[in-house]
């Protein structure tokens, strides 16, 4: 269980970027289109995000300029840990998270959060 709290802190923290240490990130960032006959995206890659040593890539839409996937590499407890989320939107609607993997390969865990089945409620 204590493992499992510090994955879910760790994840939070990448999650919860304050605004000074993305301002870093992107400042340092390298920025690359990635268009394909599907997709137009905008990979933002960068290091030392909030540990030395760290990285982290955004894919942004390049026509809704909404996240579309974030990928972590990171550390807990000086053995490696992968973060992938990926973001979906609701028709004319917020984007949300529709799933996250965290693999923690020396422990032996991966951690799967699904979100489906999204409805936008009529008032």
């Amino acid at each position: 269980m204590e493992t499992l709290d510090s994955l879910g802190t760790l994840a939070k923290s990448y999650g919860e970027l304050r605004p000074d240490q993305m301002q870093r990130f992107l400042a340092t960032a390298i920025v690359t289109p990635e268009m394909t006959s599907q997709q137009k995206l905008v990979r933002i890659s960068g290091g030392n995000v909030l540990r030395p040593g760290d990285s982290m890539t955004l894919w942004v839409d390049a026509v809704t300029r909404r996240q579309r996937r974030v990928e972590i590499q990171t550390m807990l407890d000086r053995k490696p840990v992968r973060i992938v989320s990926d973001f979906e939107a609701l028709p004319n609607g917020p984007a949300y998270m529709a799933r996250s993997v965290v693999d923690y390969p020396s422990g032996e865990l991966t951690l799967i959060t699904d979100n489906f089945a999204h409805q936008r409620v009529m008032r």
